[in-house]
């Protein structure tokens, strides 16, 4: 609120595990857990911890955070979602690690399968200077979620924000051969 109030010029980060939810229902809290300090230690590492890291930093709920940026954290949000790809395999079994996904049942009894945990990062570049309340910010972030009906993989921009996923191997590809 007070950096809202003096119309701070910064970039705010949602960071948030996808499917962290059914984690914690296929492999329980107790690794559920690990993986959240996990990808704490690792937000700390790169974007916190570092020169000219965030000023500002919120747990939001279960598997969702809060940054605040002066500089452009895009290169270091970049290096955070591709560190969480390279140590997530200690989250699963062998079995689920050959197939890429793993199976969850839900609330309602049913049984889904998913792809391995990744973590997304939605960057909003000078989104304090847009709203005037932190709910305000929140509906920013929110549209941005319900509008990101992107391919798993890329990154895409737009005028509102950028979101920051793994690169899939496919886009890879498509980016060393353009």
């Amino acid at each position: 609120g007070e950096h809202i109030e003096r119309n701070d010029p910064a970039h705010i980060a949602f960071i948030d595990l996808h499917h962290f939810e059914a984690y914690n229902a296929a492999y329980g809290f107790e690794f559920g857990d690990a993986m959240l300090k996990t990808l704490a230690g690792l937000i700390r590492s790169i974007l916190v911890d570092v020169e000219d890291g965030a000023i500002f930093v919120s747990h939001l709920s279960e598997d969702r955070f809060l940054l605040a940026f002066h500089s452009d954290p895009r290169l270091r949000l970049q290096r955070l979602v591709q560190a969480f790809v390279e140590v997530r395999d200690q989250f699963f079994n062998a079995m689920d690690r050959a197939a890429g996904a793993y199976a969850s049942v839900d609330g309602g009894g049913n049984r889904r399968v998913l792809p391995l945990s990744t973590v997304r990062a939605l960057l909003i570049p000078k989104a304090l200077l847009r709203v005037c309340t932190a709910g305000d910010l929140y509906e920013m972030e929110r549209r941005m979620h319900d509008a990101s009906r992107i391919e798993s993989g890329s990154t895409d921009a737009d005028a509102a924000g950028l979101i920051i996923e793994p690169l899939s191997t496919t886009t890879i590809a498509r980016r060393r051969s353009a």
